[in-house]
């Protein structure tokens, strides 16, 4: 509103000073016309033509003011926009900021719950069964099975189950072989959807279903896949977990490690005993 009124008044004041012109233009055409020689109305005519004068320079300081204070406003104007835009942009910056704290806090927390009591395992059977009982806590999985690499073998023997309960061996496999020995192979997490009926069955009290989801991961030790975990769930678990899984395949990974020496130990230790006991 303030900028169209000095608008029209520029140009209000522009009519004048053309005005001024044309009245000054004609006085000084008298002037030489009439061959004016009367010095009063020589005076006469030269106040005009001063006053004229004054008016037209009066009036293009005060347009030139008016442009200079319009120019100003929208200098501060842009000004204006462009913190405001900083300020934006300094609030979404803090927002994303805050968001990315609380999803790694969020992410934090449930590292600590899927590792409740993990450490407190003494065998690598107990510890694969608490910790599939630990992740369908946080996750609605209906079935799970660890796997762990035998390295005598160079194959993948189950070491745990969730809610397994069929009578068919379960299928166990080497580095590249089946989805499960590809995850193994290429060290990433598989999300698999949709898929097909019968491929995996669970029992329930009211009958046979099949889950439509299966998330396979690897358990890394030094970036080498020692374990495969599948998940099958018939809700999709969703992409978030995938960096919640591939944080935990580490830090379980390290665990089945110290007991896979452990358990080795003990085998050599019964070894020893056993020959001592003969020898006696």
């Amino acid at each position: 509103m303030k900028n169209s009124y000095n608008k029209i008044l520029a140009i209000i004041l522009f009519l004048i000073i053309l005005i001024s012109a044309v009245f000054l233009f004609i006085s000084i055409a008298k002037i030489y016309e009439n061959n004016i020689i009367n010095i009063d109305k020589l005076v006469s005519y030269n106040l005009l033509i001063i006053f004229i004068m004054l008016i037209i320079l009066t009036d293009l300081a005060f347009i030139i003011t008016i442009f200079n204070l319009e120019n100003k406003n929208k200098i501060l104007l842009k000004l204006k926009t462009n913190k405001g835009k900083k300020k934006v942009e300094k609030k979404a910056g803090d927002t994303d900021k805050l968001e990315k704290q609380k999803n790694i806090q969020k992410n934090i927390n449930i590292l600590k719950t899927l590792q409740v009591d993990l450490r407190k395992q003494e065998s690598i059977e107990k510890y694969s069964e608490k910790l599939l009982s630990n992740i369908a806590k946080h996750y609605p999985i209906v079935q799970g099975i660890v796997f762990i690499l035998n390295t005598e073998t160079a194959i993948f023997n189950v070491s745990g189950t969730y809610a397994y309960y069929s009578n068919e061996k379960i299928r166990e496999f080497s580095y590249g072989e089946g989805i499960s020995g590809q995850v193994a192979k290429n060290r990433e997490y598989l999300l698999i959807s949709n898929i097909p009926d019968n491929y995996i069955t669970i029992l329930s009290g009211t009958g046979k279903s099949s889950p439509k989801n299966l998330l396979i991961f690897p358990i890394l030790f030094k970036n080498n896949s020692i374990g495969i975990i599948e998940l099958a769930s018939f809700e999709n678990i969703g992409r978030e977990a995938e960096n919640i899984f591939m944080l935990f395949s580490e830090s379980i990974g390290k665990d089945f490690e110290r007991l896979s020496n452990y358990d080795y130990n003990n085998y050599l230790q019964n070894k020893i005993n056993k020959k001592n006991t003969r020898d006696k």
